[in-house]
């Protein structure tokens, strides 16, 4: 089925051709309504997205949001077995990948995130030092490869109120800069980065949410 499709998206020369896949659901879609028996479809078009891809019959994939907990409710799971949590873990297990990094940009600028779909709760442990490092290395390489930059600066934003305001307000932000041992984290902590959107070319948010902010 899907290299037939590939097959007929590649012999299609018009450049504007616009391609409609038919996934069909199992019942009839209400809108409003949550229907926990369509999120086999859901997950089918995630995964025919992703082999269209990483066979390049597309150049890239464009995902609307999705309503996470029908297909957790439906207990449709992620590769490793742990709960469907979002588009962003999806792709990155089904690429094999062990660490991806989600970004959201304009012309203004770029904000790149450490974690991605966590409780609140659960962050702190999720920020080492490892973690920080890993991410900002992708996003410098990527700032370069893809973005044309070539010295790149990253600013990253700290976990705690005031980035910890010198430890009292915790120190999350403090031991991740010991541990950084002068590597790319020997930036700046910030709570307040719009204000310096023009002196930096990307920022790094500790969680999820605070990039809306």
């Amino acid at each position: 089925f899907l290299n037939q499709m590939s097959q007929q998206i590649m012999d299609d020369n018009d450049d504007n051709a616009f391609i409609l896949l038919n996934t069909p659901c199992a019942e009839a879609v209400v809108c409003g309504k949550i229907n926990t028996r369509n999120s086999a479809m859901v997950a089918k078009q995630l995964d025919i997205a992703h082999q269209l891809a990483t066979n390049k019959t597309v150049a890239a994939i464009v995902t609307g949001p999705l309503q996470k907990s029908a297909l957790i409710d439906a207990d449709i799971k992620l590769l490793d077995g742990t709960m469907f949590s979002g588009h962003t873990e999806f792709f990155m297990q089904q690429s094999g990948c062990e660490k991806v990094v989600m970004m959201l940009a304009n012309q203004a600028m770029k904000v790149a995130l450490v974690t991605t779909h966590l409780a609140l709760k659960d962050i702190p442990a999720a920020i080492t030092a490892d973690n920080v490092r890993q991410t900002v290395q992708i996003v410098i390489d990527d700032m370069r490869e893809k973005f044309g930059l070539t010295q790149p600066r990253i600013l990253v934003c700290g976990l705690n109120p005031h980035a910890g305001e010198g430890g009292h307000l915790g120190v999350e932000e403090i031991e991740i800069r010991e541990k950084s041992n002068g590597t790319h984290l020997a930036t700046q902590f910030c709570y307040a980065f719009i204000r310096k959107r023009y002196r930096y070319s990307t920022y790094l948010a500790i969680f999820r949410s605070l990039e809306y902010k």
